[in-house]
């Protein structure tokens, strides 16, 4: 790996961290596009899984008094429930499709952003809820995305931001270790080469 390449990476993983911390979500819409396309598909979803699991925990102890629980529950568990077959699925793909899903999922998610801020209904409760679990375990271990089924979410249900920046933290923490965790598992223990 080149010095550029290199310093390139560190300063992605720098600026996602500043917009972690003050949207609470950023480092897969941000850094993933990018990790893809410099690093290959595999390593650079890889490489996000794993930093989304790292980062939040910086977080923890300043919000940790504002984290609903029970939210990350509700859509932790549906993330998990569906991660190994995702995980399955891209352990077998070859790079191009998932080069597809990532973009898919950051412009989806660009599209589904201004067509909700027009959007007067509220939708929450466990079947949002579950919905929302879905769509970040699938994106988290397709994409290395798990914040656009997040956002649709939140602004659906207009949740208030500090709660919904302190509970995304332990979700991604969670999401993205077990996203990383049985994408490892499919690929016979065998990480792929990152930087």
């Amino acid at each position: 790996m080149t010095l550029t390449l290199a310093l390139t990476l560190i300063s992605l993983v720098l600026l996602c961290a500043m917009i972690q911390r003050v949207a609470g979500m950023g480092l897969g819409i941000v850094f993933a596009p990018y990790a893809v396309v410099l690093i290959g598909a595999h390593e650079g979803i890889m490489l996000a899984n794993f930093l989304g699991g790292l980062m939040p925990i910086v977080m923890l102890p300043r919000i940790w008094s504002q984290i609903e629980w029970r939210k990350v529950l509700w859509l932790g568990l549906p993330a998990i429930a569906v991660m190994p077959g995702a995980a399955w699925l891209s352990s077998i793909s070859p790079p191009a499709p998932l080069y597809l899903v990532v973009a898919l999922l950051v412009l989806l998610s660009l599209v589904i952003s201004v067509l909700l801020a027009r959007v007067d209904t509220t939708v929450d409760g466990h079947t949002a809820q579950v919905v929302t679990g879905v769509g970040i375990g699938l994106g988290t271990v397709l994409g290395g995305v798990g914040g656009p089924a997040a956002t649709v979410y939140a602004v659906l249900s207009r949740w208030p931001a500090l709660p919904m920046v302190a509970t995304l933290q332990p979700l991604w923490i969670l999401v993205s270790s077990v996203s990383f965790g049985t994408k490892w598992a499919w690929d016979d223990g065998q990480l792929p080469d990152l930087p």
